[in-house]
């Protein structure tokens, strides 16, 4: 079981969305895994592997799943599945965007996660960014004049999701370079009062108390002798 379950895309959305705050209380599931050019699915799933190494949480993937093309009825059994397994307090979805498979993940999530007398009571949901999502928002946001506004944040060690994050190294490009993912922490760290932060829109907030994430973490008391 896991205390908190991130719910990823693809291999590396992990690191982008939640890399400052990822540590061992963390699961994060891959809904997809796709070879990349030059690299095949067992370089991206040892890619994986060392970031989960480096950041100290669990990792699953399903292999089934054909990216770019997720469905959404598809995933809602897989995603209720990895709750009712770690029996989560809290769980993070990626925000909308105009990543096809983002939406799939997110519209499945919120369907997983629903109040229902069957389904684990998953007490905080919170949803993640990246680069992209500010960048280049999602058309129903775009022709609203809307813009990803996250209204809870971690203070993060940069260096450390900097480092989670190029261990991805098929993944690192201009469009999401170290340095814009940076950028993006020291604007949301502006935003409150943080060095650097990671901001996320919440969809539930019922336990707040457990959130204690990023460089908020409380020490972990001894045991006793």
């Amino acid at each position: 079981m896991a205390e908190l379950l991130v719910f990823s895309p693809h291999v590396d959305d992990e690191a982008l969305g939640c890399g400052g705050i990822l540590d061992e209380r963390f699961h994060v599931h891959y809904c997809g895994v796709e070879p990349y050019r030059v690299i095949d699915r067992e370089a991206r799933l040892a890619e994986a592997a060392a970031c989960a190494a480096l950041l100290g949480f669990t990792f699953s993937a399903n292999l089934e799943n054909e990216v770019n093309a997720y469905r959404v009825p598809d995933l809602v059994g897989q995603l209720e599945a990895q709750v009712a397994e770690h029996r989560p307090h809290t769980v993070f979805l990626p925000a909308a965007s105009y990543n096809q498979d983002h939406r799939a993940v997110l519209d499945a999530g919120l369907t997983a996660l629903r109040p229902h007398d069957r389904n684990h009571p998953v007490r905080n949901v919170l949803l993640y960014e990246q680069v992209h999502v500010t960048l280049w928002p999602w058309r129903e946001d775009l022709t609203a004049g809307r813009a990803f506004q996250p209204g809870l944040f971690f203070p993060i060690d940069i260096e450390r999701k900097l480092a989670a994050y190029r261990l991805h190294v098929s993944q690192v490009r201009a469009m999401r370079s170290p340095e814009r993912v940076e950028l993006m922490a020291r604007w949301r760290g502006a935003q409150a009062g943080f060095d650097h932060a990671e901001g996320f829109l919440v969809a539930r907030l019922t336990d707040p108390l457990r959130l204690d994430l990023g460089l908020l973490r409380r020490p972990v008391p001894p045991a006793p002798e």
